[in-house]
């Protein structure tokens, strides 16, 4: 699928997406959207783009994060 649009919903914590399917018809969907940031700490299972070690904190609502 092929991105078209895409609108972020605050008070709804929704993202609705516009994409074409295979066929080239327009598809609208909906997703949850996701709070997610990650911050150094040595003790974190992830890791940057340059190699630093972080922890990744995930939040269910805008409010939350």
């Amino acid at each position: 699928m092929s991105y078209i649009d895409a609108l972020y919903k605050k008070d709804e914590d929704k993202v609705y997406v516009v994409e074409r399917n295979g066929s080239g018809e327009r598809v609208f969907v909906d997703y949850d959207a996701r709070y997610v940031f990650y911050y150094p700490d040595s003790r974190g299972k992830h890791k940057s783009m340059t190699g630093e070690t972080l922890q990744k904190i995930t939040c269910r609502t805008s409010k939350e994060f």
